[in-house]
């Protein structure tokens, strides 16, 4: 139900920002890039089709096994925890796109993720990390609602508890019942900051949304951070 909860983050919207990203960021063809937590993979095709060589990894077997229907010579997914080393002094630029962190039970797995991303990036490579604005994300928070996808009913409860954003999700399929729950870490920019440093990443640049504007605090949806491996 996941993928069909979020259908609406579609290919377009993928698309419109990879190639706003490759346009600021203007890596080499041929550059070495690390999709992490890709999903089914919508970014990483985007990238292998600007020319790059594009690497997806997922815990989830099932996105997994959805992403390989595109595989080809330049373009390959695998089942990996993101928060181990998957190659060393390897990758140009890593990506990670739609909070797709800050969710691990245990915060030190924060550390473990950065570090893994640290070690595969070459000297000098970039990492890029799309995440929530928290103030924002405080603010605008919607405490209920509820959204029909081919005939499938989600109820979504929404709170804050001041250190994370909690979703519970109830779905209706038919007349059957499950329940969900997705919780992610309130994270500041001063402590990806800190973090970074700690790993030896440095913030080179942030931007507040898909459209990379800049960042404010208070207003930006976003908080998409560039960061550079250092010695």
């Amino acid at each position: 139900w996941y993928s069909l909860l979020y259908k609406h983050r579609d290919e377009s919207e993928a698309v419109s920002f990879i190639d706003r990203l490759v346009a600021y960021l203007g890596p080499a063809k041929g550059s070495l890039m690390l999709d992490l937590a890709c999903g089914q993979g919508r970014h990483a095709r985007r990238m292998e089709e600007l020319g790059f060589d594009v690497t997806g990894i997922d815990l989830s077997p099932r996105n997994i096994l959805a992403a390989r229907a595109w595989e080809n010579e330049h373009l390959a997914f695998y089942e990996h925890d993101m928060r181990l080393p998957f190659r060393i002094n390897y990758f140009d630029y890593v990506f990670n796109f739609f909070t797709s962190f800050g969710y691990f039970e245990n915060p030190q797995d924060n550390r473990r993720c950065l570090r893994a991303i640290q070690k595969g990036l070459k000297p000098s490579g970039l990492l890029v990390l799309d995440y929530l604005n928290a103030e924002y994300a405080a603010e605008h928070l919607v405490a209920e609602e509820t959204r029909q996808v081919d005939g499938v009913v989600f109820l979504l409860q929404r709170h804050y508890t001041g250190s994370h954003f909690i979703k519970d999700i109830r779905v209706d399929d038919h007349g059957k019942t499950f329940a969900y729950k997705e919780k992610v870490q309130a994270i500041t920019l001063s402590e990806f900051d800190h973090h970074f440093k700690n790993s030896g990443l440095q913030i080179n640049a942030c931007f507040g949304s898909y459209e990379l504007d800049s960042y404010d605090p208070v207003q930006s949806p976003r908080l998409i951070l560039i960061a550079e491996k250092v010695p």
